[in-house]
């Protein structure tokens, strides 16, 4: 997800940022409102928030014995490179599911995440075609380029086996799209059944702010026994740019920018 996140480089350690959380179909906020001729405009005061986020602190450490790096060429770019490769799923995986108690908040444990219940005679651990049409019902778009189904393996082997019932075509490079929206296939998911292991979301609306990683190794750490230290660092902060769900014109329902099935255990 960390393609499709609003994702920010800054050189600071926190990133404060300014929101609002109207609707453009508020009384209030940022508004519009007719006037007549020559009439006196009414002001409409930005019912503005401002939030901080210090950023969090990851790292790989990895020892390397002398032994090792004399008799393995390119071992120390090997390694930095399979960390290279481990972090993106770090951050998904804490993008969906982090506490945000020393790491990003993820959609899991948002406020603002609409969690969609199972249908009342579904079977546990299955994923059926109504649960799909519902989560798309209470889903807000605000960038459909960054909209995806973010799901884990076993979910998605009991969705590709119900297709029938479910609005689907091969998207681009034959990537599968149910209704209209690309299908990510996470480890950072739980097993079919238990809560988490199937999101929407537009990930326009996370805000991920880090800083640039740091690749360091030593000599000196473990000298005494004959190893060197890679190390990388990097510090990051995550979370839904909304703190609640979205309110209907008319008050009936709510819509998010994420949203979740049940647990079906």
């Amino acid at each position: 997800m960390l393609r499709l996140c609003s994702d920010r480089i800054i050189t600071k350690g926190s990133y404060t940022e300014t929101f609002d959380e109207s609707t453009e179909y508020a009384t209030d906020g940022i508004v519009f409102r007719w006037a007549s001729e020559a009439g006196t405009m009414t002001q409409a005061k930005p019912t503005l928030q401002s939030r901080s986020m210090p950023l969090d602190k990851a790292y790989g450490l990895i020892p390397l014995t002398d032994e090792l790096l004399d008799d393995s060429e390119g071992l120390e770019s090997y390694v930095f490179d399979k960390l290279r490769v481990a972090l993106p799923h770090w951050l998904n995986f804490h993008f969906l599911q982090g506490t945000g108690a020393g790491q990003p908040l993820g959609v899991l444990n948002s406020a603002c995440t609409i969690s969609v219940a199972k249908e009342g005679s579904q079977t546990a651990n299955t994923v059926v075609a109504e649960n799909l049409r519902k989560m798309v019902a209470r889903l807000r778009v605000f960038d459909p380029s960054s909209v995806s189904w973010v799901c884990h393996p076993t979910a998605y082997r009991d969705i590709v086996e119900d297709l029938n019932q479910i609005p689907h075509w091969p998207g681009r490079d034959g990537q599968l799209t149910l209704f209209g929206y690309p299908v990510l296939v996470s480890q950072g998911c739980e097993e079919i059944g238990d809560l988490g292991d199937l999101f929407i979301g537009d990930w326009s609306m996370y805000r991920c702010v880090r800083k640039a990683p740091k690749i360091m190794s030593s000599m000196h750490l473990w000298f005494d026994q004959d190893a060197t230290a890679l190390k990388f660092v990097i510090r990051v902060a995550g979370q839904p740019k909304l703190t609640n769900p979205i309110p209907d014109r008319d008050g009936s329902s709510t819509t998010s920018p994420f949203v979740m099935l049940a647990e079906r255990a």
